[in-house]
């Protein structure tokens, strides 16, 4: 299988997690390098 072809699945997987509002405040907390506070979900 192409590699263009393999990756979509991955990318479509990704776009998902990535509007989630967990997702974002993980990148942010990563960026600025603070320590997560976990909310239980």
């Amino acid at each position: 299988m192409p590699l263009d072809k393999s990756a979509e699945p991955g990318a479509d997987i990704f776009d998902l997690v990535a509007a989630t509002e967990e997702f974002k405040r993980g990148t942010w907390v990563f960026v600025e390098k603070n320590r997560p506070a976990y909310t239980g979900r």
